[in-house]
């Protein structure tokens, strides 16, 4: 989950800090297909009033997103690869008594 923050004015170094650190972030996981990231855009409204931590609407709004990347990895459906095997000697699966 990328890092979401608003308790500081747009100017501040900390605000430019965590924008470079979610972009490393982005391209530290862009290798890795099994891994997803949730990137977390929530308006202020979604935080308490200091900024810092989210409200319930945005603790919501975070589970809501969690969940649907989960949901989205169980339905999928990866494609099936069969193997052929190349045998030396031919398997029957009638009685070998005969």
């Amino acid at each position: 989950m990328s890092v979401p923050r608003h308790d500081l004015s747009e100017w501040s170094c900390v605000n430019s800090k965590v924008k470079a650190f979610n972009r490393k972030l982005v391209k530290l996981m862009k290798p890795y297909k099994h891994v997803t990231l949730v990137k977390v855009d929530l308006d202020w409204k979604f935080f308490t009033r200091q900024g810092l931590h989210m409200n319930n609407l945005g603790k919501e709004k975070i589970a809501l997103k969690m969940a649907n990347v989960v949901t989205k990895t169980f339905l999928k459906q990866e494609e099936i690869i069969s193997l052929c095997w190349k045998n030396e000697y031919e398997v029957s699966l009638s009685d070998s008594s005969s």
